[in-house]
Parts: C-alpha cells; structure tokens; sequence
C-alpha cells in the first residue's frame, strides 16, 4: 500500500526528500522488528489498511491520509528493545508494564529526532490515550487527543483484539467489535468508532478476522 501513494504525492507539508526518508526509516524498522521477532504477522499492514479505509471514510486529505499511513506503519516500534519474551507474556511485572507503556513516547522519539512533521509524532504519542482520559503517556481527553491517535487506538486495538495472540486465541469480526463496542466512549472515540464498525461490518463476514485480512 505504502508503494501506491509514492507514486504520485499531493501538494504536503513534507517535500519528496521527506517522503523519501520516512519511507526509508519505515523499511529499516519493519527489518529490525523482523529480526527482533515481533509482529511478524503483518499487524502494522492490516492496521495501515484499516487506517487508510476509515481515513477515506471520513473524507480525509489525501496529505493527511499519507501522514496516518506513515503513523500506523511506526506506531509500535518503540517496542523495538523490549525483549520478546516480555512481549510474548501472559502476565508482566509492573517495571516490565512500565517498559511496555513507554513504547509510545520512545516511537514518537524516534520522529521528533528526524524532525518530520509534528502530526505524525503526536499520533504515534498518543495512540494509547483513552477518550476518558484515562489512558497513558498523557492522560489525553476526548477531541484533545489527536484524530491520528484516535484512529490508530481504534485500529491497533481491533487487529490486537481480533488476531490470535498468547493470551486469547483468535476471534471473529463481530467478537472483535463486540469486545470493543462496550469501551466505546471510554477508551475509543464512540463517533469514530461506529463509522469504523459499519466500514467493517460492510464488507466482511464473520470469519477469522485475520482470515479475511480485512480486504
């Protein structure tokens, strides 16, 4: 997907040498990702599609759009020095939760070091803020956390809630949503997240989520 919006770029904030080294420091976490184990089940690509679905939706930008994709696609990779095995547990120590809450702050890090636009290190910031304000690293409420944000919270949440991992075993669309239906209006943004669950439920069955990969 990302290889379809370098071919013709809108007018944007970011020139083509921006794009250019984004799409570089992308490729280069995707292989360190690869090499520490994690997400090797193409997780940051199912929630770049999603992303990009619920982007159009909504009658994003296409400048916009592009710096979502680009949030999506790095949104874990503060993750990148956390051992695997502290990644693959049922159960963690509040110090190792600690490390893992972190993630967030360490990827936003990563961009502001880069100096890409704003836009795309906030949302990856802030991608665990909860619309009750009760979430982390800022405890954002509401419409102060950013739309990238929350639309990446409500994406990431859906593949994690939905894909098999050690803790639950894979679920359904409609189990998926259901699950996340109920914290509507408390971690997800309950307007964002109806447009999302219609995109969804319009053009999938109830299967395996992963199964249908969403296309």
């Amino acid at each position: 997907m990302m290889d379809d919006f370098k071919i013709t770029l809108p007018a944007s904030t970011m020139s083509v040498d921006d794009h250019l080294r984004m799409s570089a420091v992308i490729e280069f976490a995707e292989n360190v990702a690869t090499l520490h184990h994690f997400f090797e089940d193409g997780h940051a690509e199912r929630c770049s599609t999603l992303a990009y679905d619920l982007a159009v939706e909504l009658g994003m930008s296409m400048e916009d759009i592009i710096l979502l994709l680009y949030a999506t696609q790095l949104h874990d990779h503060g993750k990148i020095g956390i051992s695997e095995h502290v990644l693959a547990r049922k159960r963690v120590s509040k110090s190792e939760m600690d490390m893992i809450k972190g993630h967030p702050g360490r990827g936003a890090d990563l961009i502001k070091n880069m100096r890409f636009d704003n836009r795309i290190e906030n949302a990856i910031r802030h991608h665990h803020e909860w619309w009750n304000g009760k979430g982390y690293p800022d405890k954002l409420k509401g419409e102060d956390i950013p739309i990238f944000s929350r639309i990446i919270g409500i994406v990431d949440a859906f593949d994690g809630i939905a894909s098999e991992r050690v803790y639950h075993p894979v679920r359904t669309i409609t189990e998926a949503l259901e699950i996340m239906q109920i914290e509507a209006g408390i971690k997800f943004d309950p307007t964002l997240f109806a447009v999302f669950q219609r995109i969804v439920m319009g053009r999938s069955q109830d299967t395996p989520a992963q199964d249908d990969d969403y296309g």
